[in-house]
Parts: C-alpha cells; sequence; structure tokens
C-alpha cells in the first residue's frame, strides 16, 4: 500500500459485495506506506462468474474494496472508512495462470492524491456435478 493518509498509522482491508464482506488483519504503515506481513491482508471469498452471452469471457461481478483507518484509542468508531475502489472479478478471470496482479488506487476521503492498494486475484474454477449453486457460491476468488 502506498501513498497512505500521514495522519493515519494503521489500516484495514474491507472487499465486499452485499451481504458478502471480508476483512483483513490490521495494518500498520510507516512513512505512508505498509508492507502487511505475509496473510494479514489476505481476503477469501467465494463467488460464481458466469459467461457472458457472447460465449467470450464473463458477466460482471462488482465488488467494493475500502481502505479503513483504525483508531485503537477511540472507544467508539474504532475503525471508519476514508476510502473505496470498485473491482471487477470478471476483468480478472481469464489469467492464463489463474493469478493476476494489479494496483488499484483508492479515492481518500478530502485528498486530492488517491492510496495505491496492489492486489492479486487468484481463481480457480470448481467441479460442477449436480450441485446447487443458487447461493452464488461456487468459484473461489482470493485477494
Amino acid at each position: 500500500m502506498e501513498s497512505l493518509p500521514p495522519k493515519y498509522k494503521t489500516f484495514r482491508i474491507v472487499l465486499s459485495r452485499g451481504a458478502k464482506v471480508c476483512k483483513s488483519k490490521e495494518i500498520a504503515a510507516v512513512d505512508q506506506r505498509a508492507q502487511p506481513k505475509s496473510g494479514d491482508a489476505t481476503l477469501n471469498l467465494t463467488s460464481t462468474l458466469e459467461r457472458s452471452a457472447s460465449g467470450f469471457g464473463f458477466d460482471e461481478k462488482i465488488y467494493k474494496l475500502s481502505l479503513l483507518r483504525i483508531n485503537n484509542r477511540a472507544p467508539l468508531h474504532r475503525e471508519k472508512k476514508i476510502g473505496s475502489a470498485y473491482i471487477n472479478l470478471a476483468d480478472y478471470a481469464c489469467s492464463e495462470n489463474g493469478r493476476e496482479d494489479s494496483k488499484i488506487a483508492v479515492s481518500i476521503q478530502d485528498s486530492s492524491t488517491p492510496a495505491w492498494l496492489s492486489i492479486s486475484v487468484c481463481m480457480s474454477t470448481s467441479k460442477r456435478q449436480n450441485i446447487d449453486f443458487s447461493d452464488n457460491s461456487s468459484e473461489a476468488s482470493g485477494f
């Protein structure tokens, strides 16, 4: 994570779509940069991607990626959203090795400079055999 707001020292990343929500562990920042420890910023969600009507690619599947600041001294409202961005999982679905690395600009409230999050989207197909996926959970994707 780069270009983080200088007045905050601890952050959390949240990935959400409707009722599906995944949060990272707390991530400490130094000099407006943060390099999470292995696994601290890993977010795992299960999602279904449907083939587009044209047969090429997938229909869009939009997720919200939010950046929260954490104030450990606050008794209430310890976490506060300071920025967000939207990503379409379908954009990452056709990578050759099932993994796509990207940088996402997150618009920060009260700032003209975005924060940058480096993400890796990993996807794999599920083996469907007469299983009811009506709850929209089949193909795994992880950040």
